[in-house]
């Protein structure tokens, strides 16, 4: 005779087994999920250089989003188009949620007409002179500034002067021969962003961000003249201390005082290797955006 379970026994057998079923299809159910994770993101490649308004394609197995660390330096679409910005580097990341892969890209410059001056807004006259590598004008340098040659070729010759205000550097200018105009204008937007020109005044203004956030330092381009010589003074100060070409133009002009004797010193240096029968240059009409 067949043992048969009490009623009681049968029905917890039916639970336990039901459960247990019940068990085994959610777990095979996440298991089989959980196995197949996305594909990992593969890019075509992992390093660029590019120029200033350059564009190249990258491409990536198994990606839905891209992305840029930096957008001044360069920029990327959905379909992984990038786009040159600013001299630098910054990176760009292809992802898909769960995985991710980066391209290094490198903004080089096409025009190097002259070496940056120290920027550290702030900075003492005697932290400046232990950062600079030129050479020092003695002969043009006061207590309120410091003279270096950045180029002492009569081809292209660069005077960089440093100003201090109550001891801390106040702005930083550039001087340039005239006719290196076309250059000097090209050397910027590779690395600055044009904001806005004062036509009348002959005044461009640049800024080193996108976002006023991020912004450090205004750079402004004119012409002007020494002791009747025309050269391009490239300006660097503050941004916090312009907003506008306008205002740039209201800035401390160095080329004013033919008096002082740095300008006295940087006059006769230029006028060496600047034509005198030419006709001085205005901005080019780029446009800003």
């Amino acid at each position: 005779m067949a043992y048969k379970l009490p009623p009681t026994a049968m029905k917890k057998t039916t639970i336990v087994m039901l459960f247990v079923a019940m068990f085994g299809l959610f777990t095979t159910s996440c298991s089989k999920d959980d196995d197949v994770p996305e594909p990992n993101v593969v890019l075509s490649t992992t390093n660029i250089v590019m120029y200033y308004e350059q564009t190249k394609k990258l491409t990536a197995e198994n990606a839905t989003s891209w992305r840029t660390e930096n957008d001044f330096v360069a920029t990327v679409d959905k379909d992984g188009l990038v786009t040159g910005g600013h001299v630098g580097t910054t990176k760009i990341i292809a992802s898909n949620g769960s995985s991710s892969a980066t391209c290094n890209v490198t903004i080089q410059p096409k025009y190097n007409l002259y070496d940056s001056p120290i920027l550290d807004w702030g900075a003492s006259m005697s932290e400046i002179r232990n950062k600079e590598t030129h050479e020092n004008m003695t002969t043009a340098s006061t207590s309120t500034s410091l003279a270096y040659f950045y180029n002492k070729s009569t081809d292209n010759p660069v005077v960089v002067l440093y100003s201090f205000e109550n001891g801390k550097l106040d702005y930083a200018s550039v001087i340039l021969k005239w006719n290196t105009f076309s250059s000097a204008v090209n050397h910027l937007l590779e690395r600055y962003q044009p904001v806005s020109m004062d036509r009348e005044k002959q005044v461009a203004l640049f800024w080193d961000a996108y976002t006023r956030e991020k912004l450090k330092t205004a750079v402004t381009i004119s012409v002007s003249e020494l002791s009747g010589t025309p050269v391009i003074q490239i300006l660097f100060a503050d941004a916090a201390k312009v907003e506008s070409a306008y205002e740039s133009s209201k800035l401390k002009n160095i080329v004013q005082d033919n008096q002082s004797a740095n300008v006295l010193e940087i006059t006769n240096y230029i006028k060496k290797c600047t034509p005198r029968a030419l006709a001085a240059p205005t901005l080019l009409p780029f446009k800003t955006k």
